[in-house]
């Protein structure tokens, strides 16, 4: 009787679980969505010099992230990959530099008008925790939704 009962279940619930996370995942990929202007950034634990109105933004679509500065793109657009489970959240920007895949690990935070976004080069080691420090190549950035 049990066997029967988990036969009959157990996919479901798993079909289930799954869409539930598809469905969380699409959610926050639209919450991510928009203009977004470092109001604080540092680079290899230094402060990174911002202008008003001319600095680092984010242009975030529900698949892509493209970086500015002083309104050029300073990067090549990224594709993001996000994983919700951990704490905190995890994100990966790959996009291709010089004809070769690059991707740049990184962890962030969103909350209704702030990201907090820190990542490192491509090939670095994903940050555990919100910092940055002399020669970890971390670039660690506070947005504000524009």
């Amino acid at each position: 009787m049990l066997q029967q009962i988990i036969i009959r279940w157990v996919p479901g619930l798993l079909l289930l679980s799954l869409c539930l996370c598809a469905s969380a995942q699409a959610d926050e990929r639209r919450n991510l969505q928009g203009t977004w202007e470092a109001v604080s950034a540092r680079l290899n634990g230094e402060e990174f010099p911002l202008e008003k109105g001319k600095g680092v933004r984010v242009i975030v679509t529900f698949k892509t992230m493209k970086f500015t500065v002083n309104g050029k793109v300073h990067t090549p657009v990224s594709t993001y990959e996000l994983n919700m489970a951990p704490d905190p959240r995890e994100i990966n920007l790959s996009s291709e530099v010089k004809g070769k895949p690059a991707v740049s690990q990184g962890i962030y935070e969103l909350s209704r008008d702030k990201l907090r976004l820190c990542y490192t080069q491509p090939g670095g080691k994903r940050p555990a925790e919100f910092k940055t420090a002399a020669g970890d190549k971390r670039f660690l950035i506070v947005f504000q939704r524009k």
